[in-house]
C-alpha cells in the first residue's frame, strides 16, 4: 500500500501524481518509488498552504502564493503572489513577487527572491538589495559602509575580489589599504610613511631608499651625486 501526504493530485494518461516537497511525483508506481514529472511544475499555493501542480508552458514561472504560473510576453506580472495584468508596458519583475517600472523606479535583488524595488534618485547605486543614495555610502563586493570609517581595496583572498578594511578615510596601494594621513603610495606601489616621502620636481620618493640629484633620482648606497653639476655615478 502506497501511503502518501498530497497537496494536489492531477490524473495523467490513467496515471496519478501529486506535489510533494515542492516537485511532482507518481503517487505509487508499484515498486514504493518516486519519480519526476517532466511536463508538470509545482507552484507555492498560500491559500492551500501548500503546492499545486501547475503544466510547464514556454516562458511561464510560478507566482509564489498563487498556486499558478504566469508570463510577461503575455502581459501579466505576479505582484505579492497575485498575478495581474501589468498597468503599462514599462512594467517588469524584480525577483519573483515584485513588479516595477523600468522608467521610474530600480530593482536591487541579491538573489531572486531576496529583492526590492525604490525609486530612482540621481547616482543612486544598488548593492546587494540596498539602494544607495548618501555619496559618503559605498559598495563593496555586495556589502555596504561609509567611507568615513572604512576602505575598501582589491583582495585575492575574497570571493568577491575586493576586502573592508577598518581605516577612517583611507585610500588603496595596489590592493594595501592605507590611511592618507599618515601615509603615501610611492610609484613603486609600496606604502610608506609620509616623513619619508619627499619630491624631487614633481616625482615623489622615499627618502630612506632614494636621493635627489638636482632633477633626478638616485640609489642611496649603489650611487652617488654630484650635486655642483647635478651627475649621477655608480658608487665604487
Amino acid at each position: 500500500m502506497c501511503k502518501l501526504i498530497a497537496i494536489a493530485v492531477i490524473l495523467i494518461v490513467g496515471l496519478s501524481w501529486t506535489c510533494y516537497g515542492g516537485r511532482i511525483r507518481k503517487i505509487c508506481n508499484g515498486h514504493g518509488r518516486s519519480r519526476m514529472h517532466r511536463n508538470y511544475t509545482c507552484c507555492q499555493n498560500s491559500g492551500t498552504g501548500g503546492w499545486t501542480p501547475q503544466p510547464i508552458l514556454p516562458d511561464h514561472r510560478c507566482c509564489p502564493g498563487s498556486g499558478r504560473t504566469f508570463s510577461e510576453s503575455e502581459n501579466q506580472v505576479c505582484d505579492n503572489g497575485r498575478i495581474r495584468e501589468k498597468t503599462n508596458p514599462d512594467e517588469t519583475m524584480c525577483g519573483v513577487l515584485l513588479p516595477y517600472n523600468v522608467n521610474s523606479q530600480v530593482c536591487c535583488k541579491t538573489n531572486i527572491t531576496t529583492a526590492r524595488v525604490y525609486d530612482k534618485v540621481p547616482n543612486g547605486q544598488c548593492c546587494n538589495h540596498d539602494y544607495l543614495t548618501d555619496d559618503s555610502i559605498r559598495c563593496c563586493g555586495g556589502q555596504t559602509y561609509d567611507i568615513l570609517n572604512q576602505t575598501c581595496c582589491n583582495s585575492s583572498e575574497t570571493d568577491t575580489g575586493v576586502r573592508l578594511y577598518n581605516i577612517s578615510n583611507g585610500k588603496c596601494c595596489n590592493d594595501r589599504p592605507y590611511d592618507q594621513t599618515r601615509q603615501e603610495c610611492n610609484s613603486d606601489l609600496e606604502v610608506v610613511s609620509r616623513r619619508t616621502i619627499k619630491y624631487c620636481q614633481d616625482q615623489p620618493y622615499n627618502s630612506l631608499l632614494n636621493g635627489c640629484c638636482v632633477i633626478d633620482l638616485y640609489v642611496k648606497g649603489a650611487q652617488l651625486c654630484h650635486h655642483e653639476t647635478g651627475t649621477i655615478i655608480t658608487n665604487p
